[in-house]
């Protein structure tokens, strides 16, 4: 079998591969062979995926499609989700910090044991999403935002006064 050129593919081609038996290991050695590689899956559609233990810092998922994604022990530093669409998706123990997560739906995620430090989470859709051990700390999140992270964490918040 010949050797896959990783980084030629890019959007789904790359998630098509990604996705196979032993495609994440040999996708991470790729990313080792190659540092300067970054690699591109915008617009792909990953739902339902199981991703555990990628390497994705600085890849561009922007417009990714990871509906009821299984995302576990990853590190996403610096990627860009813009766009993303992760509603239901499970994330536990990984790290997005500095990623690009604007306008992205995470209605109805479960994030556990995820590091968002310094995330931009401008315009994200943060609905029913549930929370356990999350690291926000200088993430860019707009009050509404915060009362959706706080019912997250079974939390009520009231309102600023100039709010009510």
């Amino acid at each position: 079998m010949p050797k896959i050129q990783w980084i030629k593919l890019t959007d789904q081609k790359l998630a098509n591969e990604l996705l196979k038996d032993k495609g994440i290991e040999a996708f991470n050695q790729a990313r080792a062979d190659n540092r300067e590689w970054i690699p591109d899956l915008s617009g792909a559609d990953l739902s339902g995926a199981k991703i555990h233990g990628a390497n994705l810092s600085w890849a561009n998922l922007s417009g990714v499609n990871l509906c009821g994604a299984s995302l576990h022990c990853g590190v996403f530093n610096s990627t860009n989700l813009s766009d993303a669409r992760l509603i239901g998706a499970s994330l536990s123990q990984l790290h997005l910090d500095t990623a690009n997560l604007s306008r992205a739906d995470l209605s109805r995620a479960c994030l556990h044991n995820v590091s968002l430090k310094k995330v931009d989470l401008t315009e994200a859709i943060l609905t029913d999403i549930e929370l356990s051990k999350v690291n926000l700390k200088g993430a860019s999140i707009t009050s509404e935002q915060a009362r959706n992270i706080a019912e997250g964490f079974g939390m009520a918040v009231a309102p600023p006064e100039h709010e009510a």
